[in-house]
């Protein structure tokens, strides 16, 4: 896909269609979002905003504020892009422009997750499916992922289903990210009932699917999950490194964790340091002199 956006990306220049120009900066943008290079991906919507100037393009104006919100969840600011979100939703409707209105809903519920409103996000979500459905195979994987996701952190008995139609969802498409990532959370609810050779199958699995595709954005995660299984069988010094890795992970794209789940992690973490502390020591009593 790259390698034919760059091919693309002369003719466009060349041409100077804003359209073709914007679409460029749009797919470059959006490899970039995914793979954890997020300067790139900003710099690319900047672009995108650039070539849109003065244009009527709603569409793609609505996927620039989607990448925007995408990029600040991931960097610890979701609720920044709220409000936006919501103007630019009005607008959509407003203009009639289809196709950037699921797009912004799940936007819209991703930052409301991050936020911690799983609540609001599950309602958004369930409408959001209701809506592409049959129409739009891509976004329905999307849709389906994040509200399996949901679903797990509500502890909501329909979140494997969501998750297991996610996946089959993106296996048709052949697109393994897609049918990877609903896998993880199969992991982690497996991981919830302490079936842990699941749970780190599923992890690995996508896992996998991110080192193939250089997805960046999505490896810590895989470690914390990774770490979550370790915990469980007991291998606690490999449980700490993997979550140390998570960290480095995170520190070397600029991410936060997503969701945040702090009192899950703290509890893990919490576990760790006490099973591993050194056993106190006795203090040395002087023996009394002969």
């Amino acid at each position: 896909m790259a390698r034919a956006n760059d091919e693309v990306a002369a003719l466009a220049e060349r041409l100077g269609d804003p359209f073709q120009v914007a679409r460029r900066w749009l797919w470059a943008t959006w490899i970039a979002m995914h793979d954890g290079r997020f300067v790139e991906a900003l710099d690319g919507i900047g672009h995108l905003r650039g070539a849109l100037e003065g244009i009527g393009e709603p569409v793609q104006k609505a996927l620039a504020d989607f990448g925007d919100a995408f990029l600040d969840v991931w960097q610890g600011q979701p609720e920044r892009p709220l409000e936006g979100l919501q103007r630019r939703l009005e607008r959509t409707l407003k203009l009639g422009a289809g196709l950037g209105v699921p797009w912004l809903l799940w936007a819209t519920a991703f930052a409301e997750l991050a936020t911690g409103r799983p609540e609001r996000a599950r309602g958004q979500l369930e409408g959001l499916v209701q809506l592409v459905e049959g129409r739009e195979s891509f976004l329905t994987s999307y849709a389906l992922g994040l509200l399996a996701e949901t679903r797990r952190l509500l502890s909501d008995d329909a979140a494997d289903a969501a998750a297991l139609e996610a996946q089959a969802n993106g296996e048709q498409l052949g697109n393994r990210l897609l049918a990877t990532r609903p896998r993880l959370t199969l992991g982690r609810l497996a991981a919830a009932r302490g079936d842990w050779t699941a749970a780190q199958q599923h992890a690995l699995a996508h896992l996998d699917a991110c080192a193939e595709g250089g997805h960046a954005t999505y490896v810590p995660s895989c470690l914390d999950a990774l770490a979550e299984v370790a915990a469980g069988q007991g291998s606690h010094r490999d449980a700490v490194r993997l979550l140390a890795a998570a960290d480095c992970a995170r520190a070397e794209i600029g991410a936060v964790r997503v969701p945040p789940e702090e009192e899950h992690w703290a509890a893990i973490e919490g576990r760790l340091r006490k099973t591993l502390a050194p056993p106190p020591t006795r203090p040395r009593v002087p023996r009394a002199p002969s």
